[in-house]
Parts: structure tokens; C-alpha cells; sequence
């Protein structure tokens, strides 16, 4: 499809006062380009210092991305790099987005003429160098009972639901015979190649079609149909699986796979499918489910060609439906977020689109210059730079863990028989027994009783970030929320103590994971600037806007120690990657094992097999501006719980 951007620009004037005027977003045709509207750009008074205020919607996108430009007579225009915030690539959707742009760093005049700010929102995000678009895309009326709370109604081609069909919030099945009808296939589908992505929720479990290409009205077995059965009463299976997939192998036998994705009724659940009929004999799918790969298949039939069919894709008369009568009826539930591509969905895009948690964001795979330049201002011998690959894209912690994820994994945990309470420490009871955490000298406390003992948080401090946690702790915390939540694969073995870092679940990051999330594309001290005052006593004004530490962390309320402490997690301004914290507030646990000399140039580096100590990454709220910066380096023996280290977990989807 053709790429699409939207600008709006702003004038203010630099060394001087002020001069702000509206404008509105610029027009853009139907729903496939990104808006931007209300922005609020101030100058800080007396600093070359600028922030920006917007709001970006994109109809049908998750995600834009956002360039800034500037310009002194409003003809020639230069692209800001000196700037932080909500700019760049993958800036998710929604108001109140910000920027922190140092004007002062960029110009050396000391007072400039009227700058003109023109803001640009570019539908052509990439991942894997695809857009991350769909060619049609239908988000049905909603309000807060819907999955995503949208109220844009219907965007895109009308459907045409049956009687027994209701669009409205989200597009609703009563399981008697109901369908919808989203056109004919080869408009929508195309020929050989194309995507689907839907989020349902299946409010009855016995044989219900959900989508499914269909001739007339009659159901054929051709090229995919999804549907689920009830084969345990509590979860959604055909035999061994979850998903129904119909269709065909190369001599015309009918196929039948199913996919062993465990869904939950009465649960919202997210479906990404990838179709391929370009193979000479078949064609391949793959199939994501809540942000997670299905690989698992039986096939009933056609020996050796799991999940295959052939034949093309919207072929003849078909027309793709949902909600679809076959068998036992139709489909009972909503369907809602249906969008198509005409193309193969990258897996970090199935990924994303299914994973609606607002507690991750998205780090892309890429490469960094590891470590600091020797000018660098408070720099440690352990930091010499080398040039560092990440292959693979990762979800990380939008914050540290706080003392109510905590609380609420430790007594998932306790209630499973998995934790052990002494008089003074909390212990893993499965797996070889190490101090997870100290008992009620954290914000943390265990609460004796008959009736229910259970962990909780000392009031008003749910939101602030875990601390007195050993990397012991913070690796149990991974293994058990992992199982919890019962989706990924186990990263985290707890006999071992040892980390799968191909896994699907929690875990910790490597030290090169943590310095390139941090980083976010940025080569200075911290992800927005310069350091400048490295050991007080003045705050250091480009550390004092993105991380608690020594000098800005008063906190007379909850203190800790010398009237000082942790502040609940998000406060500061996030770097571009939408993360908070990394520069303060509390230290946080890699995986690594420490050594004072990384090597050279490496390509997803863990570290070495065998050490004292583990790598500690970030700054706190009693650490000095110096020992808050990206590439700083520290470690402690991993039984340690001091009261300024807490951790933030990553995951593969």
C-alpha cells in the first residue's frame, strides 16, 4: 500500500519569549494515515531546552512513526537528532505524547530568529522491513466492555451482518447460524499470500466455527477455516488441540489440523494467521495465539503435509465470513480488531499485535556501540566500547517490577506450595533452596495468620519499584510468573539456576540487552543528553528529568535512608522505547555473569559461564549522576538484597 504522513507545525521563538500560534492536522484520506493534533511546544525559560506535547491516533495502526524537523525561515527544514521522548520509530498511539528536544545542543546561537517545529507521523513503520500495515482492517463500535475500549466505529468496507448478528462494541455471534459477511475473498485475501489478525472471545465451547472462506452460503473445506471445539469442559481443543484448520493436500483430501494452544473460554484471545499458496506442492501456514507461535499440529489427515493445503486463495466465488453454521451451530461469542494484510506478518508483528499488555514495550532487534567513549564524563574502566548484535526482537518492562507485582506473584506462589516464609527471609521451596528476598524490611510484608497468611504491600507504596531482592528473587519471580500465567515457555530453571535465553518466558535481560533497550538508539551519557555534573552537589538537569537519584530524591513520606528514597515507578520521562526508570529510582539485576573485560565485538552476548558476582545495570535513588548512565557497570554476589537494587524482566513474546 502507499505510504502515508501527516505533519503539523508550530513557530516558537529561542533566547526569547514564547511565541506559540495553532494549527491542525493536516487533511488525510480515510483511515490509512496517522493524525497529529494538539501540539504544545514551551521553551524552558533560560535553556536552549524545548519540550513538546502531542497527540498521535492512527486508526488502524498500533503504532506510527514520528520524525521532528526545524527550520529559521520556514523553507529550509533539518531534522532534529538531539531529542528524546515519543519520537522516532514505533511511537504507539494515544494523547499526552511527549518530547524533550535540546534545541541549545543542535544551534550555537544564542538567540534565534522564529523557529518554525513541524511534527511528522509516518504510517511506514517497519519491522523486518515490512509495513506495519493492513489493506483493510474493520474495528467494530465499543466502549469499555470492549477489548480495546475503541469508539470509532466500524472503519473501513461496511459488512453486512445476518439477523442474528450484532455489530456493536464488538461483533457479536449468538451460536445460531449468525455470520458476517467481509466480501469476496480474492478482493480481500488476494492470491497467493496474506495475513489475518483477530482478537475473539468464545462464550460457548462446543463445535463453533469463527472464520472461515466459504462458497455461496454453503461451507466448503478449502483454503482455512478456524473453529473451536469443546474437548475438556474448561478448555477450547478438537482432540489433541485448540484450533480447527480445514484444507486441502495436494491430491484434494481434506485435512484437518489442530492446534494445541490451550484457550480459555469466556477469555479474550488474540489470533495471527499466516497463509502461503505460492509453494508448488501445498501451501504452509502459521498460526500465533495470544503472541505466541503454535507449533504443535496433528493432522488427521493428508500424511506428511501438516499444516498444508492447497488450492488458491480466493478462488471462485468464495467470500470470507465469520461466525460461520456448520456442525453444531455457529459461533458463540465476539469477534473485534479484524484486520488483513496482503501479505506474510513478520513474527515480531504477530507478536506485537498480540500482546496488548501495556506493561512491555516492543525493543527491536539491532546493533549498538556497547560501553562509553573515553570522554566521556564519569566513565569506568570496565566500559570499553565494542560493537554489539542483537538478533532477535525482545518485550521488556515498561517499569521495574513494583512491590504489587510482587506481592501478587509471591502469594501466587506461597498458594502453590513454591515458597517457604522463615523468620527472617523469604526461600524457594522447589528447586535448590536460595534467600529470594528479606522478610518485611522491603515494602513488602508477610502477613501471619489461622485463616489466611499472605504477603502484602505497606500502604501508598503499591506503584513504588521491588528492592531487597536477590537475583535469586528476581529469577524465582520470572520462573513463577512465567507459570502463572501459564502461556510461555519456562526460561528460568530454579535447580540450576540457569536461564534459556531462547525461551518464550520471563527472565531477567543479559547486560547487552538491558545497555541497548536503555540506549534506544542514543550514544550519549543518558538516553536524553549529556552528563554534566557527574558528582554534585548541583543536579545534573538532563539526569533530573529521566531518573531518581542522590541529589532529586527526597522523599519525607516513604524514606529510607537520610530522608531520601524510591518514588512510585513512571514519574520521569521515558526514553524512545517508551521505558521508564533506567537512569534511577533503583539499580536492576542482569543475567550476566560480571568480568571487568567483555571481549571484543560480539553478537548476543550472555557473559561468561561461570563468576561471584552478577552485573547490575542503572542508576538508584542514592546512587550518584555518574553511576546512573547507560554503559555503567556494577555487580554484586547474586545472594545480595541491598536496598537500592530491584530488576525488570524481559520475554521473547
Amino acid at each position: 500500500m502507499k505510504r502515508k504522513t501527516t505533519s503539523l507545525w508550530k513557530s516558537l521563538m529561542l533566547g526569547g519569549s514564547l511565541l506559540a500560534f495553532g494549527g491542525a492536522a493536516l487533511p488525510v484520506d480515510s483511515w490509512a494515515a496517522p493524525t497529529i493534533s494538539n501540539v504544545v511546544a514551551e521553551q524552558r525559560p533560560g535553556t536552549g531546552v524545548v519540550d513538546i506535547s502531542y497527540d498521535l491516533d492512527h486508526t488502524a495502526g498500533l503504532a506510527s512513526s514520528v520524525s521532528l524537523e526545524a527550520s529559521l525561515d520556514g523553507v529550509n527544514w533539518q531534522a532534529v537528532s538531539v531529542a528524546a521522548g515519543d519520537i522516532g520509530k514505533f511511537v504507539r498511539v494515544g494523547p499526552g505524547k511527549t518530547i524533550l528536544w535540546n534545541a541549545g545542543a543542535e544551534w550555537t546561537l544564542d538567540v534565534f530568529p522564529q523557529v518554525k517545529i513541524r511534527l511528522t507521523a509516518d504510517d511506514a513503520h517497519r519491522v523486518g522491513g515490512e509495513f506495519f500495515m493492513p489493506s483493510h482492517y474493520y474495528k467494530f463500535d465499543g466502549d469499555a466492555s470492549d477489548h480495546e475500549g475503541d469508539v470509532d466505529g466500524v472503519v473501513g468496507e461496511a459488512v453486512n451482518p445476518s439477523a442474528e448478528a450484532v455489530v456493536g462494541q464488538a461483533l457479536r455471534f449468538n451460536g445460531s447460524d449468525g455470520e458476517v459477511a467481509f466480501g469476496p475473498s480474492s478482493e480481500l485475501l488476494g492470491s497467493s499470500l496474506f495475513s489475518i489478525s483477530f482478537w475473539f472471545n468464545a462464550n460457548e465451547v462446543d463445535d463453533r466455527v469463527i472464520l472461515s472462506n466459504v462458497t455461496g452460503e454453503s461451507y466448503q473445506v478449502g483454503d482455512f477455516e478456524l473453529r473451536v471445539r469443546d474437548a475438556t469442559g474448561d478448555e477450547l481443543g478438537y482432540g489433541a488441540g485448540t484450533l480447527y484448520m480445514g484444507g486441502k493436500d495436494s491430491e484434494g483430501k481434506a485435512i484437518r489440523n489442530a492446534f494445541d494452544a490451550k484457550l480459555e473460554a469466556d477469555r479474550w484471545h488474540h489470533i495471527a494467521l499466516v497463509v502461503d499458496t505460492s509453494e508448488t506442492v501445498g501451501a504452509s501456514a502459521r498460526l500465533w495465539v495470544d503472541g505466541s507461535e503454535v507449533t504443535e499440529v496433528d493432522a488427521y489427515s493428508g500424511e506428511g503435509l501438516t499444516n498444508r493445503w492447497s488450492g488458491a486463495v480466493g478462488g471462485g466465488s468464495q467470500v470470507l465470513k465469520a461466525g460461520v453454521g456448520f456442525g453444531a451451530g455457529a459461533f458463540s461469542g465476539e469477534l473485534d480488531e479484524l484486520r488483513i494484510y496482503g501479505r506474510a506478518l513478520e513474527a515480531a508483528e504477530a507478536v506485537v499485535l498480540g500482546n496488548a499488555d501495556a506493561r512491555y514495550e516492543l525493543v527491536p532487534a539491532g546493533s549498538f556501540t556497547m560501553g562509553s567513549p573515553t570522554s566521556e564524563l564519569g566513565r569506568g574502566s570496565d566500559e570499553v566500547q565494542r560493537r554489539v548484535s542483537l538478533t532477535q526482537f525482545f518485550f521488556m518492562g515498561r517499569t521495574e517490577v513494583t512491590n504489587a507485582q510482587m506481592a501478587d506473584v509471591l502469594n501466587w506462589a506461597y498458594g502453590e506450595g513454591l515458597i517457604e516464609v522463615t523468620a527472617d527471609a523469604v526461600m524457594n521451596a522447589e528447586g535448590r533452596s536460595e534467600v529470594l528476598l528479606k522478610r518485611d524490611q522491603n515494602q513488602i510484608v508477610f502477613v501471619e495468620s489461622d485463616a489466611f497468611s499472605h504477603f502484602a504491600v505497606k500502604e501508598g507504596r503499591e506503584n513504588y519499584p521491588c528492592f531487597e531482592v536477590s537475583w535469586y528473587g528476581a529469577l524465582a519471580y520470572c520462573n513463577y510468573l512465567t507459570r502463572k500465567e501459564g502461556v510461555l515457555t519456562q526460561a528460568v530453571d530454579l535447580w540450576e539456576w540457569t536461564i534459556d535465553q531462547q525461551a518464550t518466558g520471563y527472565r531477567l535481560p543479559t547486560e547487552a540487552e538491558w545497555e541497548f533497550a536503555c540506549r534506544a538508539e542514543s550514544v550519549s551519557a543518558f538516553y536524553n543528553g549529556s552528563i554534566s555534573r557527574p558528582v554534585g552537589p548541583e543536579v545534573d538537569p538532563v539526569l533530573n528529568r529521566v531518573g531518581f537519584y542522590d541529589l532529586n530524591s527526597a522523599n519525607e513520606e516513604y524514606p529510607i535512608f537520610a530522608g531520601k528514597g524510591t518514588h512510585p515507578v513512571g514519574l520521569k520521562d521515558p526514553n524512545a522505547h517508551g521505558l521508564f526508570d533506567l537512569h534511577g529510582n533503583v539499580r536492576e539485576w542482569c543475567s550476566d555473569w560480571y568480568e571487568t573485560d567483555c571481549g571484543g565485538d560480539a553478537t548476543n552476548p550472555a557473559g561468561p559461564r561461570t563468576g561471584t558476582a552478577r552485573v547490575i545495570r542503572g542508576g538508584a535513588w542514592n546512587s550518584q549522576a555518574q553511576d546512573c548512565r547507560s554503559a555503567n557497570r556494577s555487580s554484586s554476589p547474586p545472594d545480595f538484597a541491598g536496598e537500592g537494587i530491584g530488576f525488570r524482566v524481559v520475554r521473547r513474546q
